[in-house]
């Protein structure tokens, strides 16, 4: 079962500690699969991700949550393994954008991104399964 379908059968502490032994799997057996594989990375993206998930969940068509559960962990848990580190990714859109203030014009390797008015160059960095991480250039 991979991680996205088994977060979301979360229901019990017992599914969510199956939950974190697979997430913890996954670490150890493809790293490269994972945005923060270190420690402080991963608490920095989590951090982030909680910060910004009203965002995640008003995009997903959904109320964000009032009170965490097992599952609500779980999908913390989760993205913050590819969320983009706003310490270890500047700048990034993580820095304090959720996705829905700008739009990406273009479809190139390199495509241009309007952010209020302002254009500037972006990259992909990695395309994968998990999504595709861009960064945002300099003037």
């Amino acid at each position: 079962m991979n991680l996205e379908h088994q977060v979301n059968t979360i229901s019990s502490r017992k599914d969510f500690v199956a939950f974190v032994r697979s997430l913890s799997d996954s670490l150890r057996g493809s790293p490269n699969d994972w945005e923060n594989t270190d420690l402080e990375g991963f608490l920095d993206a989590l951090a982030a991700w909680v910060q910004d998930m009203d965002g995640y969940f008003k995009n997903r068509g959904e109320s964000p949550p009032q009170a965490p559960d097992w599952k609500l962990v779980g999908q913390m848990l989760l993205a913050a393994s590819i969320y983009l580190n706003p310490r270890k990714n500047t700048p990034s859109i993580a820095a304090g954008l959720d996705g829905d203030e700008f739009r990406i014009v273009g479809a190139s390797p390199t495509i241009n991104c309007i952010h209020k008015s302002h254009i500037s160059d972006v990259i992909c960095l990695r395309d994968s399964p998990k999504g595709l991480q861009i960064q945002i250039l300099p003037d």
